[in-house]
Formats: C-alpha cells, structure tokens, sequence
C-alpha cells in the first residue's frame, strides 16, 4: 500500500503581505512535494489554511480535522505558527486518546517557540506538552529549539528556512567595492521592529553607505522618511528569484531586526546565495545562529559605533570574489531547498 501524506499549511494571500515569510517555506515544499509524489510511491494530498476572512479562515481549519481524525495509514504534516498549534493541541490529544492511527507531525515557523512556552499559563504548558510528545516529528527551524524540545522529551527535528539555488555560483558576476562607497540592501517588511530606523541612522552617520530596501512599507512615517532621503532607494516588491538576481549587485546585506520572532530569515540566505554577506543584529537568536552557520557576515549591536566600523571595515578590506564564490557554495550545501527537503521526505514515508 503507497504511504499518503497530507501536507497542511498557509498558502498564499496576495491580500496580506505579513505573511508572505511563513507562506513562502510552505509553498516551496508544496511545490517540490508534488513532483516527488508524481514518481508513485506516494499519494500526497495539499490542503490550504487561508481565507479572505476569518470565517473562511476557521472553516479551512477546521476541514483540516478530517485528514487527522479519518486519515487512516497517513501522515498529516502540519506547517504552523504558534497560534496554530494551539488550536490543534486539543484535537491531536483527542486523535491519541481514541487510537487513531495518524501519524501528525508537525513544522514550527519562526524562533522563539520557547519563549512562548515559557511565558504560557500552567494549563496551556501541559497540553502543549502533552500534545507535542505525542507527534511522529517536532520539526524546528533553529538548533537551539532543537535542543530546548528535546530536553523536555519531544522528539524534535531540524528543519531550516530553505530555498532554491537557481544560479551557479561561477556564473555570478558580483560587484567590485569601490575605494569608499558601499551600496547596502534591505529586503523584508520594511517596519520599525525589523530595524527601519537603524539603517535610517546608520546613513546618517556614514555618507559613504547608500541603502537599497526591497518589501511591503509598514506605515507612511516610514515611507516619509525613505522618501526624505537620497541614499535610501526604494526598490518595490520583487518574487524571490528576480530578488537573489539583484542581490549580487550589492556589497552587505543589512539586518538589524529586533523582531523575536525570528527564525532564520530568508533573506539572508537569498542573499547568500548570491554570494552577499549579512550584517545582522545580535539582539535575536535565529540571525545570529544563521550568520553562525552560515561561517560569514557579522553580528552586531548597531548602537556601538566600534562593532558597526568593524564590520564596515571588514566588509571593505577581506570580502573578495573568491570569498563571495565560497559563501555562495556553503549556502547551497546547507540550505538547499532540494537537498533539506529530499531528508525530510523520507522520514515523512
């Protein structure tokens, strides 16, 4: 009899850009997922958790149930935010205490599941624990809530932020750093909390930095100030792989987020990809043990003008092509999407 896997997840709202972070990892397994089923070993089924509203949205979880509670001799694999996970702890204890079969795993976006733990009343704790010890996989997206989960007896399972290497890191021609000027990027949801304001004061502090910002502006303070500017570039709204083309032509990547829920942000590995270090803010854990992972870039408090230097210098003196080249190549072992997800498919059959 063929394995059947149920892959459940946030598909894509254009309506909402907030999400695009969480929706892009779903869709990219989605997507290599169903040209792995079509070899025949497996039947994969995809069900959506999304709406224009909140009654679309509830009623496309609540369908989801059936794959849980009817899915005899499946794996139901669950992509969710923490929100998420506590609307199915209930429904995975139930599946458990009535014997049904299905095997439910489950994927954590972000980093800071730990902290939302900690801070939960006593009630939700235990059901959470209960509920995650009972699952076939606990799938994390950093190493250091890998190891917080199993220390409490969950069996967890390192699954990064990924993505798709479409280039040859030899083909790159990346941008020579001229003898003063550096030309940075910013990719995200440009907001306060994903450090805004901190690149804004790193231009004034430094004329020879100009910065290019890519994504969804948060406020019209924030576009006021962009506008107001000569050496802040607003770039619009690119899909990921025109993103990763135009990275190359920039020298640093630049990431100050104070966000704590951040796991590894994609952005910097499509920055990676082409061969473009980061400098990232050592306030949140999952940059850090990205930028860590990763074996380039800098982490750094962007309030102490010698740490910030260091790396201006650094960036200009020792980032050659030849590193470029290596960091390009270190990502696309580590990172792959084809290659994560190749690991991850055979533990789900």
């Amino acid at each position: 009899m063929k394995s059947k896997i149920v892959n459940v997840g946030p598909c894509n709202n254009l309506s909402n850009t907030r999400y695009g972070g969480i929706t892009i990892p779903f869709t990219e397994f989605h997507r290599w997922a169903s040209n792995c089923s079509q070899e025949g070993r497996v039947d994969y089924i995809r069900h959506c958790l999304t709406g224009d509203n909140i009654f679309s949205v509830l009623y496309s979880y609540l369908s989801s149930l059936k794959y849980i509670f009817v899915g005899h001799q499946s794996h139901v694999i669950l992509h969710l935010t923490w929100r998420g996970i506590i609307f199915y702890t209930p429904f995975i204890l139930l599946s458990k205490l009535f014997l049904i079969k299905t095997r439910i795993s489950i994927r954590k976006f972000a980093g800071d599941f730990d902290q939302r733990y900690c801070t939960s009343n006593v009630f939700t704790r235990i059901m959470l624990r209960l509920s995650l010890k009972k699952l076939e996989y606990f799938f994390l997206e950093t190493k250091y809530l890998c190891s917080w989960a199993s220390s409490l007896g969950i069996n967890s399972y390192y699954w990064p932020n990924t993505r798709f290497n479409q280039f040859q890191p030899l083909d790159f021609d990346y941008r020579h750093i001229s003898c003063g000027d550096l030309s940075l990027v910013f990719a995200g949801r440009i907001a306060k909390e994903k450090g805004f304001y901190k690149v804004a004061s790193l231009i004034e502090k430094y004329p020879f930095i100009s910065v290019s910002l890519f994504g969804p502006i948060d406020d019209d303070s924030i576009r006021s100030s962009i506008n107001s500017s000569n050496r802040l570039k607003y770039m619009g709204i690119i899909p990921n792989d025109q993103l990763i083309r135009q990275m190359r032509s920039f020298d640093a990547l630049v990431l100050p987020t104070s966000w704590v829920a951040e796991g590894y942000p994609g952005v910097v590995l499509e920055a990676a990809f082409s061969g473009v270090p980061a400098i990232v803010s050592k306030e949140v854990r999952g940059p850090v043990e990205l930028v860590e992972e990763l074996g380039a870039g800098w982490v750094i408090d962007f309030s102490n003008s010698n740490e910030i230097e260091y790396a201006l210098r650094d960036l200009k003196n020792n980032f050659s092509h030849e590193f470029r080249v290596r960091l390009s190549i270190n990502v696309n072992n580590k990172f792959n999407s084809n290659r994560v997800f190749e690991n991850i498919w055979e533990l789900l059959i």
